[in-house]
């Protein structure tokens, strides 16, 4: 029996430590070809003259930080989707680890800001001629749109870790990946 003054305290759970961490980055690299489909068989990458030039000269092709980028909200656009996405789980019926686990999530997702990732990006676009692009990017008429073999990008191997995907703006696409991506995280925190 508890008294008024008793105040039991909730379990804690000690699930995720750091090669949990480990095995769960490694689970995800096996899983980035069904997270990240890409169909076709060529990108572009728009270049000025001299980043082009540049490119060829030093055989790299640089990327920017996540702080850096002129619109960053794509990310934080996404980063809030899931957090509704979890938020919704966690209104339903759910064990006491699988709570755990998406409180975990949803407070990391609260809390992390851009500048704490350690991302970069490089964009790359499906059409080889496309006047925004070109205006954006291709320094007017002196621009080019250098061609890249999609299947080789994401082939590459790297000591960094390179995640090729494709943008997607249909909500109920995304919808429908971040339940996949919850779901089979939710599977491999369980297991």
């Amino acid at each position: 029996m508890f008294l008024a003054s008793d105040n039991p305290a909730p379990p804690k759970f000690t699930y995720i430590r750091d090669q949990d961490e480990e095995k769960y980055v490694a689970w995800t690299g096996t899983h980035v070809s069904h997270f990240f489909p890409l169909g076709v068989p060529f990108l572009y990458h728009y270049a000025s003259g001299t980043g082009l030039i540049e490119i060829i000269k030093s055989g790299e092709l640089w990327s920017t930080h996540l702080n850096c980028l002129n619109d960053a909200s794509e990310l934080l656009y996404i980063r809030s989707r899931l957090r509704i996405r979890v938020e919704r789980k966690l209104a339903s019926p759910l064990s006491p680890e699988v709570k755990f686990l998406l409180e975990e999530i949803t407070t990391k997702l609260r809390a992390t800001q851009l500048g704490r990732w350690p991302w970069f990006v490089a964009c790359f676009t499906e059409d080889g001629d496309d006047l925004s692009q070109w205006r954006a990017y291709g320094s007017g008429e002196g621009g080019y749109a250098i061609e890249f073999d999609s299947v080789y990008l994401r082939g590459m191997s790297h000591q960094q870790q390179i995640l090729l995907g494709q943008v997607e703006y249909n909500e109920r696409r995304q919808d429908a990946f971040l339940d996949d991506l919850l779901n089979h995280t939710i599977k491999f925190f369980l297991s």
